[in-house]
């Protein structure tokens, strides 16, 4: 959001004691009654003066607000999110198995398309041979009932922390802004990801059951543009 700037107003203090006063003698044409009517009206102006200069800054602000231009907006051209999903997948190897489920995340922006950015939170659980299973997210465990931004807790070189964050340093496949190229300003943004649980002996029974929300949000402006929420369910 944007700050708006405040206004000083000056109060001044407009009494009529203050104005000259001319002497009755100085206008023979001024009748008693004519002269209580100017000091009557010289009155009147005083006080209106004073309440002009006494208003409220938070108006003037307001006023302002509204002489503002207004600020950009991010605009979607496409959300695809989820995309090409997999499906379970039961992978074995060295007497080790994995499950797991791939999918997309695509969108395409409009110019300014640096004030888009993309975002994917998760809650849910693991479980092998029925236990829960720990898992660590950036900001946290993740839990069955309360979503909590998607991500790598520690990643390996070359991988941000986080999807979809413009700020953060690399932009690698799977989490990546281009057309035109760089993170910045990239008005297509393209990200994989494949949940599940790796490496374990053939003999547990393990269990993925997830649910995301993808979002696009304004950075400029503030909320979400648009969003889904998708779940994942294998049993391996």
């Amino acid at each position: 959001m944007k700050h708006n700037a405040q206004r000083d107003q000056e109060t001044k203090d407009f009494q009529t004691k203050n104005l000259p006063q001319k002497s009755e003698d100085c206008d023979p044409n001024t009748s008693p009654d004519r002269r209580r009517f100017l000091k009557a009206g010289a009155a009147l102006l005083a006080a209106g003066s004073a309440a002009a200069y006494s208003i409220p800054k938070v108006v003037f602000a307001q006023v302002e607000d509204m002489l503002s231009p207004p600020p950009e907006h991010c605009n979607v051209n496409a959300f695809a999110v989820p995309e090409n999903r997999s499906g379970c997948k039961n992978v074995q190897h060295d007497g080790l198995k994995d499950c797991s489920e791939s999918f997309d995340m695509n969108a395409d922006f409009q110019q300014p398309c640096g004030i888009c950015e993309y975002r994917q939170y998760v809650r849910g659980q693991f479980r092998v041979n029925g236990w829960p299973w720990p898992h660590w997210l950036p900001g946290g465990w993740l839990m069955v009932d309360r979503f909590r931004e998607d991500g790598i807790y520690k990643p390996p070189p070359g991988v941000n922390v986080h999807y979809g964050h413009r700020n953060e340093p690399y932009n690698p496949v799977g989490d990546c802004y281009q057309n035109p190229p760089g993170r910045a300003n990239g008005c297509e943004y393209r990200g994989l990801d494949e949940p599940g649980l790796y490496n374990f002996p053939l003999n547990n029974i393990l269990t993925v059951d997830l649910t995301f929300r993808g979002e696009i949000i304004c950075t400029n402006c503030g909320g979400i543009v648009i969003a889904n929420e998708w779940n994942v369910l294998c049993f391996c």
